[in-house]
């Protein structure tokens, strides 16, 4: 006995397999209601179509992400700050050695010069860091007035609440007192009285 396999489209679209379960008769023999009622019939296998996500499956995905960046963004932007207050702290202590080194060495302090200028006495002495913005905004300024000499934070785009995280990284955390202080528009870092 043997059997032949059919594929055959049926009324609603779906594609199936049909197998012919008979003795084959001779050839030429065939006659349609001979293959019609030998015919089984079931559903085919889904070749045709692929498996994709489902939309639901799509949302799950989305909201996960934006729950990781809800928890990821607020950490970068707090190490970010950490970072940028770190690096003014360093580039403060680095000018002030070189400001008082050349104050032991010559007895007196640098000339006063503009924002983001290195005094002609200190080329070469002062990294060029000094001439660049700070990582907070604004510039570094040498200020050589009477009764003042102090590195000077000028134009500062960072919100007080930020350059008094560097006070408690650098002094006593009073923008009031000690030796970083704030007089309402500009941050010193004092280095004389």
């Amino acid at each position: 006995m043997g059997s032949v396999t059919l594929m055959s489209q049926c009324a609603s679209g779906f594609t199936r397999f049909c197998i012919l379960r008979s003795r084959l008769p001779a050839a030429g023999q065939y006659g349609s209601d001979m293959i019609a009622s030998n015919l089984t019939c079931s559903p085919a296998p889904d070749l045709d179509r692929r498996r994709g996500f489902t939309l639901v499956e799509i949302m799950i995905v989305v909201v996960i992400i934006g729950l990781l960046a809800a928890l990821a963004i607020p950490a970068f932007q707090r190490v970010r700050e950490k970072t940028r207050i770190s690096r003014v702290a360093n580039d403060l202590r680095i000018f002030a050695q070189a400001f008082e080194t050349y104050m032991m060495e010559y007895g007196t302090w640098p000339a006063d010069v503009a924002p983001g200028v290195i005094p002609t006495e200190l080329v070469g002495r002062l990294p060029n860091t000094f001439r660049q913005r700070t990582p907070l905004g604004g510039q570094y300024e040498w200020d050589n007035e009477v009764g003042l000499k102090s590195i000077t934070l000028y134009q500062l785009t960072a919100t007080v609440a930020t350059v008094t995280k560097l006070d408690q990284m650098i002094d006593d955390g009073n923008p009031s007192t000690g030796n970083f202080q704030y007089n309402g528009t500009e941050w010193h870092w004092l280095l004389e009285q």
